[in-house]
């Protein structure tokens, strides 16, 4: 095999070999990818929770303090 053909097939050899190491990154960026979506979807969730959770508090603490003002007339009557 002349000098030629043998760096002809090492091109083609390293060129085979980028386009697989390419195509692990691809691959490996598309996995990334849907784990930030999973993680984003999570995140909005949380912060759904968080917002019905203050929502919540907030309408425990007026009922709190109805309750509290209606026992408080009681006592002063």
């Amino acid at each position: 095999m002349n000098k030629a053909n043998r760096s002809l097939k090492n091109l083609e050899s390293g060129k085979e070999y980028f386009l697989e190491l390419v195509n692990d990154l691809n691959s490996s960026i598309r996995r990334w990818e849907a784990q930030i979506l999973d993680l984003e979807a999570h995140n909005h969730s949380l912060h759904q929770s968080i917002n019905s959770i203050h929502v919540k508090m907030a309408e425990r603490s007026e009922e709190y303090e109805i309750l509290k003002n209606y026992v408080d007339s009681l006592h002063s009557q």
